[in-house]
């Protein structure tokens, strides 16, 4: 068993300290499954490290099976009994490649030579990484990243596990592997802490814990949510809240696809809709439903399918403010260890578009970015930013850059400054803005992004948390309100309300005319909230349009993603016949759909 008794850890830096624990009291029993949430800067990648013994508490005490942690020569038994996947996996790495990354921890606990391949050759199929065998761990894509990791201790089989924000960063059958072996370690009698912001993660533990500023605020058994929580955030919850507002009766706020279908087919399904969709009029969800024409009320965006998330109008192509034309890419461009990254890619953004990006792990979105702002060239093709082509010359890179800000994937790649204020003051201090500006655009740039400009300026960047590191980072983009935002997984790791500020960012920066362009795995996010959309799959962009075309069929499950959820419940309901069109990806238009087919 793990015992927590009165837990305080305080980091201490130059100019103070913060107290990130503050009398922690909980255990954790052998083959226990347990989520543990809280908003950012609570303290649980904190807790995590003093599980671990790689903090010592500053008071309390951690007990491992009745054993002291601090005592003398713990640190090699904890380490041994409780195996820890870091919230960036980067932190984790110190081998060469993956094969050898996977076999470290089996190599430090003497296992036979004859095991140690099997288990590598296990855990690296498990997670499919054969084809990284012999890449190195820093030349893989975030969400290749994190799955190493995983696998890297999962293949140690430790009495407990800890997982901290393990499938931030994952597309969903990365996330689908690592939550099959988390199963079978259980199986096997393994612990887990799961340290998540994903509500429906922690819906699958056996516990939940909930930490705020350093304390437990609740321990419940199972898992549930009170208001306010995050439950709210989950696509089918917010369609059930809207249709309840909208005077259809549903009894509970259903938090699956599946749950919200059942509710509303088993309190709506025996009526005779005016035309029965059959398997021979709708061959399948890519096809309009034959009765949309009759039930579907009008569109909120005036338009015939769920062609804008956010309701904007795409423009036209001559209206292009940034252009890709054949461009490929490849790390390490010439040289046997070449990497393919992107290939023949063409690609054309509006001024004032909001375009989301999504695509499976390692599939290039990153690198793609990267080439908005010239931080990658390309091997061949061409970008072009305001009609004019990306050159060497100094004066039209600052100019480009100044007008496409980027937000890295890795915020703390981002930060090399002693204050939080000093990170957001760089930018407008270096393209020319007066020094009495600078105190105004970083307070505004930090309430934008959700964070008391009281509170983080005069942080250090490398103290604050990942959610708030994500959020420091982005605001110190937007200091400098560039025309063309750039945001790779702007929400990954963020708790509620930092999801919430970003979201209300992109529209008020869309309202206000900006172009925004996201990187993310979230496919509900990124369908409901921008205008137009691409898919990239292994360095090609495969499709891109409006978002109601990329759920028109199977593509982005072909690709290793998920449909969004209000799509999933739409094809559910289309195929109990009800009359609606399974290509829709934003609650508005779903709820819309489903009000239509009942009145």
């Amino acid at each position: 068993m793990i015992e927590v008794r009165d837990l305080h850890f305080s980091y201490r830096y130059a100019g103070g300290s913060i107290d990130a624990l503050r009398g922690i009291t909980l255990t954790v029993d052998h083959g226990e499954f347990v989520a543990v949430m809280g908003p950012n800067g609570s303290g649980k990648s904190t807790l995590a490290l003093c599980l671990n013994g790689i903090l010592t508490p500053t008071s309390g005490a951690v007990m491992i099976d009745g054993e002291d942690s601090g005592a003398p020569g713990m640190r090699w038994k904890i380490r041994r009994t409780i195996g820890l996947v870091f919230q960036n996996p980067d932190n984790q790495f110190i081998t060469s490649t993956v094969e050898r990354e996977i076999a470290f921890g089996l190599e430090n606990l003497g296992l036979p030579s004859r095991d140690i391949r099997d288990r590598v050759e296990r855990t690296m199929a498990a997670f499919s990484l054969e084809r990284y065998r012999h890449t190195a761990p820093h030349n893989l894509s975030g969400g290749e990243k994190q799955k190493v990791a995983c696998a890297a201790v999962v293949a140690m089989e430790p009495k407990w596990i800890i997982l901290d924000e393990p499938a931030a960063l994952l597309d969903r059958r990365g996330e689908d592997q690592v939550f099959q072996q988390i199963e079978r370690l259980r199986d096997l009698g393994v612990g887990v802490i799961l340290i998540t912001q994903n509500v429906r993660e922690a819906l699958s533990a056996e516990r939940l814990v909930l930490l705020d500023r350093g304390h437990v605020s609740a321990d419940r058994t199972p898992p549930s949510f009170e208001p306010g929580e995050g439950l709210e955030s989950l696509p089918a919850v917010r369609l059930a809240t809207q249709l309840k507002q909208n005077g259809i009766g549903i009894s509970d706020l259903p938090v699956t696809p599946q749950a919200l279908t059942d509710e509303l087919h088993r309190a709506y399904g025996n009526r005779s809709f005016e035309i029965r969709v059959s398997e021979a009029d709708h061959p399948g969800p890519a096809s309009p439903s034959p009765a949309l024409a009759l039930s579907m009320p009008p569109q909120p965006t005036g338009t015939s399918s769920d062609t804008t998330g956010a309701g904007a109008t795409p423009r036209s192509p001559e209206q292009a403010l940034i252009e890709m034309q054949d461009v490929d890419f490849s790390y390490r461009h010439g040289l046997q260890t070449e990497r393919p990254a992107l290939c023949d890619v063409d690609l054309r953004i509006g001024a004032g578009d909001s375009f989301a990006l999504v695509g499976p792990t390692g599939s290039g979105k990153s690198t793609l970015a990267l080439h908005l702002n010239a931080l990658l060239r390309p091997d061949r093709g061409r970008v072009f930013v305001q009609g004019e082509p990306l050159t060497n010359g100094k004066g039209r890179l600052a100019e480009v850059r100044q007008f496409v800000g980027v937000a890295l994937q890795y915020p703390e790649d981002q930060f090399f400054l002693d204050t939080v204020f000093d990170e957001l003051a760089f930018g407008p201090r270096n393209f020319g803005l007066s020094e009495s500006e600078l105190p105004n655009l970083v307070a505004e740039a930090l309430t934008m992004v959700g964070l008391d400009p009281d509170q983080f300026s005069s942080r250090s960047p490398f103290t604050l948390s990942y959610g708030e590191a994500r959020r420091a980072a982005l605001a110190a983009v937007l200091s400098w309100k560039p025309d063309v935002l750039v945001l790779d997984e702007p929400t990954a790791g963020l708790d509620a309300q930092g999801r919430g500020a970003i979201v209300q960012l992109m529209r008020s920066l869309g309202a206000a005319g900006r172009t925004v362009i996201i990187i993310s795995h979230d496919v509900d996010l990124a369908l409901e909230e921008c205008t137009s959309a691409g898919i990239l799959d292994q360095g090609k962009l495969v499709r891109a349009g409006p978002p109601g075309t990329l759920v028109a069929d199977d593509l982005l499950l072909q690709v290793g993603l998920a449909l969004p959820e209000v799509t999933q419940v739409m094809r559910h309901l289309n195929a109990l016949g009800w009359p609606v069109s399974g290509a829709v990806a934003s609650v508005s238009h779903a709820c819309a759909e489903i009000l239509g087919a009942l009145s």
